[in-house]
């Protein structure tokens, strides 16, 4: 039987954490008004009463009410023009997008490590496309199809984005949609640079294009056809085979430093 003593005594304090300090007034105003933003309450496109309203409202001073709406801005929950009531407005995707790349930056992430994220998500998304097509679905690729028969993009701009965004915006899932969305400039970003290396040599070039596209045909009928094994094969094999162009050309980089060298 195991014998259980008490720990020996000790004399120092017990540290239990730092200093707590209490939130200045600005922040606990803006985030009354987070709340209400978020809630639904003050909805898309509603103009906040003026800087005098609110100071009457919480008895608060100008320079509070100032600070508080920076913080709001900051968020993304509202636009501030001079001479003009602040208004709500929704938190532009590319805010968390940077600041998710910020994060894998710090963490030294490479582009293989994203890529690899990619090849655990799209496949599963064509699947589940294809198990659960919608018309709208169909109709969405087909646009994208649509576009990609026009040819290469614009200078600089990588071939076949918008299908691969539908594919993920069709699911039907917001957090995913989401998600996605916070890695996409990252994405983005690996794919321009990739695509202005592979400009470098017009037969190759076209000859990507050509097998992006012939992928993107089928996983279409996959999905139209609703056979989710096939789909999910197509695409996994796409993104495998664009591997080849991305990470091979970007993979031993950190994400910072292609991030540093994209200019959109």
């Amino acid at each position: 039987m195991t014998n259980l003593r008490a720990a020996p005594p000790n004399d120092d304090p017990l540290v239990l954490g730092a200093t707590l300090r209490p939130p200045k007034t600005a922040e606990l105003l803006a985030d009354q008004i987070r709340q209400r933003i978020v809630s639904g309450d003050l909805r898309l496109g509603t103009a906040l009463p003026s800087e005098t309203e609110l100071m009457k409202q919480f008895t608060v001073a100008r320079p509070t009410v100032r600070e508080a709406m920076r913080l709001l801005e900051a968020d993304g929950l509202i636009s501030v023009r001079r001479g003009a009531s602040a208004r709500v407005t929704s938190p532009d995707p590319v805010l968390a997008a940077r600041l998710t790349g910020f994060v894998l930056q710090m963490g030294g992430t490479t582009f293989d490590d994203v890529f690899r994220t990619r090849l655990l998500i799209e496949p599963a998304c064509a699947r589940h496309l294809a198990g659960h097509s919608t018309t709208a679905a169909i109709a969405a690729l087909e646009g994208a199809l649509d576009v990609e028969v026009m040819g290469d993009a614009a200078e600089g701009d990588p071939f076949g984005v918008p299908f691969h965004d539908v594919i993920i915006e069709m699911c039907g899932s917001n957090t995913l949609t989401v998600i996605c969305s916070m890695l996409r400039h990252i994405t983005y970003a690996q794919a321009a640079i990739a695509t202005d290396v592979d400009r470098q040599d017009p037969a190759r070039r076209a000859s990507h294009i050509a097998a992006a596209h012939g992928a993107h045909e089928r996983l279409y009928l996959a999905v139209k056809s609703g056979d989710e094994h096939e789909a999910e094969r197509i695409w996994r094999s796409h993104l495998q085979q664009l591997a080849v162009v991305l990470v091979d050309q970007l993979g031993a980089l950190e994400v910072g430093a292609v991030l540093a060298a994209y200019r959109p």
